[in-house]
């Protein structure tokens, strides 16, 4: 907190502390004030209020989920939109093919990692919209792959036969 010297007007402060579990609740509560010398330190309005800090840090984290929700849904929409002009175009299937495997992974291990990270209290609850863009990278690929590979083979089979017809 920092050493007080001399005299000064009376000023707020918040000696922030922390609950292992949200349903504990303090019974008592010690403030131990350590003074070297001579004086007097007065103590008055002292309450316990509910952590403010955990409020700001809850907004700092839902600005920072809000933020990367944004910048994964765009890259997400872009990548969508790249597979579709490749695809329709019977271009890049293997580039198509390990990004939209790639994009599968992705999910489910994003997935896992904020389910983990709430669960064990690493993050807070404001982590879990980044299930919604986990779940669509795996859901939305996985419905159109085997759409998208079956195009590229039935356009390589209507090359082969006009091969074959030219011949």
């Amino acid at each position: 907190m920092g050493y007080i010297t001399g005299s000064s007007k009376p000023r707020r402060f918040f000696l922030p502390f922390f609950l292992k579990h949200e349903r504990m609740r303090p019974t008592k509560i010690k403030l131990n004030v350590f003074f070297p010398g001579r004086g007097t330190i007065y103590l008055s309005e002292t309450r316990l209020v509910q952590d403010i800090f955990r409020r700001e840090q809850n907004a700092r984290e839902q600005e920072l989920v809000g933020i990367i929700s944004a910048i994964a849904g765009t890259a997400l929409g872009l990548l969508g939109g790249l597979i579709g002009v490749l695809s329709s175009k019977a271009r890049r299937r293997g580039f198509v093919a390990r990004t939209l495997t790639a994009m599968i992974v992705l999910g489910i291990l994003l997935g896992i990692v904020t389910i983990l990270a709430t669960v064990t209290e690493v993050a807070s609850s404001a982590f879990l919209p980044l299930l919604l863009p986990a779940g669509l990278m795996v859901v939305i690929p996985l419905a159109i792959r085997s759409h998208v590979l079956r195009r590229y083979d039935e356009v390589e089979l209507r090359r082969i036969s006009a091969q074959d017809a030219g011949a």
